[in-house]
This record gives structure tokens, sequence and C-alpha cells, in this order.
């Protein structure tokens, strides 16, 4: 297999444009390529068959937003749970500024909203494309 930079769950374009119209007016200058919620980064396993080629339902439960990160915080369905190596707030980023990094968005203050359901699938990122198998 090709050298994976990370897996992870990755909105489906449905989902994309539902968390944009969220954001509205607070969206930042860059949006974020390939929305996805990083599962781990440098894995050293894959994903097993069994969880692949799916569409999985994820809530999105917070969102959060500084000026240089905006994102959501979501929860996983029990079935994804002990495939997620990431970090400590489980999130996505949508949108950055000039200076913003995607790493950052967990430090966010994420506050509680209306929750609301994406979909997407696992997938891995090579750095060129996702690959879904």
């Amino acid at each position: 297999m090709t050298k994976v930079i990370y897996k992870g769950f990755f909105l489906d374009e449905e989902s994309v444009i539902r968390l944009k119209e969220y954001e509205g007016e607070k969206r930042l200058e860059k949006e974020t390529p390939n929305q996805h919620i990083t599962f781990q980064f440098r894995p050293e396993e894959l994903f097993p068959l069994s969880v692949m080629n799916k569409t999985f339902s994820l809530m999105v439960v917070g969102y959060g937003n500084n000026e240089e990160n905006s994102g959501f915080k979501v929860a996983l369905p029990e079935e994804l749970i002990p495939y997620y190596r990431g970090a400590d707030v489980i999130h996505v980023t949508t949108s950055l500024s000039e200076n913003g990094k995607a790493m950052n968005t967990r430090h966010l203050n994420f506050k509680a909203i209306t929750p609301f359901e994406i979909t997407g699938q696992l997938g891995y990122y090579t750095g060129k494309e996702i690959l879904f198998t």
C-alpha cells in the first residue's frame, strides 16, 4: 500500500455543505481541503476491512472559532471509538485564517450546540489522494 500520512473519517460533500452553512459569516478565509477527523497520524496499522466502504453517521455537538481556527466538536459512534487515536478533543477543522494551523483546532473553546448529524467514510490520506480501500 502507498505510504499513509494519516487515517481518518472523511466527510461527504453534503456534510461539508452543512458545516459551511452553520458557520455562515464566522467562516474564515481559507477552507480546509478534504474535511476530515484525523484518527491517527502516521499510522502503523490499517482499519479492519469490516469498517471500510461503509457510511457512518457522527453527531456534531460543539462549535469553536478564535479568528485563526474554526471547527466543530463531534461524537463518534461506539463502533468507531476503538480505532480513534487522535487528539483529546474529537473535531473537524473547517476553515482557517492566513495564520491558522489545523493542528490547533483542538485547543478551541467549543461551545455546545444543538446536535446534528454528518456522514462520511473511513479512509487514508497519502499526501496526494484519499483512499477508501
